[in-house]
């Protein structure tokens, strides 16, 4: 629900929607296993990692052609929400990377 209602975001996970669970999961210990935390905190990252994949999408898009993978027909860009990259650490990373591809 959160992909289809969030302002700006062009990001639908398909194949990624099993990986939601584990990322609830792991979210458990640091809420000292309070189920109302853990779906705040939970949805919190949820949306963060929905953000971080529509903004990343053309860089693993790019890497998926540069790799002579063919992509489905319809398909415009593909992304990744659990990957190490969708995380906020992938996305500063990917961000610094696009900054020196600027200065030099």
């Amino acid at each position: 629900m959160l992909a289809f209602i969030l302002p700006g975001n062009e990001m639908l996970p398909f194949a990624d929607l099993a990986s939601l669970v584990f990322i609830l999961a792991l979210v458990t210990p640091f809420v000292r296993r309070n189920m109302f935390k853990m779906l705040i905190v939970g949805t919190l990252s949820v949306i963060i990692i929905l953000y971080v994949g529509t903004d990343i999408a053309p860089w693993v898009t790019q890497s998926f052609t540069q790799s002579n993978i063919d992509l489905p027909k319809d398909f415009t860009a593909v992304t990744n929400m659990t990957g190490a990259v969708s995380t906020w650490i992938g996305w500063v990373a990917v961000k610094i990377g696009e900054l020196f591809n600027m200065i030099a």
